[in-house]
């Protein structure tokens, strides 16, 4: 998939989910790559939304009550918010991936990666 039109999917995608939550105020948007399976997904989370989650750890693990560091890193970590597939792009299917890699995971991590990037500048 070419830049310009991820780049046009993310557009839409987002235009689409902000006029649902039209009320919603947002602290955080990350572009998460899936770099193993070749996936770009879009991220936002809300203050009550991460309050909600914080107080789910909390029953499970106490140190999401008293260690800053720990908080922090789940107030930051897309994989934990509640809003993460705002856009899903699949950039190769399976078959594609299987071609061009192969088992090379590393570099397809890599080309991975490189493409998040190029996307985001």
């Amino acid at each position: 998939m070419q830049k310009e039109a991820i780049i046009t999917q993310i557009s839409a995608d987002m235009e689409n989910f902000l006029n649902e939550h039209l009320h919603s105020a947002f602290y955080a948007l990350a572009f998460d790559c899936n770099t193993e399976y070749a996936e770009f997904l879009v991220c936002m989370n809300t203050e009550d939304d991460f309050r909600q989650t914080l107080r789910d750890y909390q029953e499970d693990d106490k140190r999401y009550c008293t260690d800053a560091a720990s908080i922090k890193d789940l107030r930051y970590n897309p994989g934990d918010w509640e809003h993460t597939d705002i856009s899903e792009i699949e950039l190769f299917s399976e078959d594609e991936l299987a071609a061009q890699y192969q088992d090379d995971i590393e570099r397809q991590c890599a080309d991975m990666l490189q493409l998040g990037d190029r996307v985001i500048q």
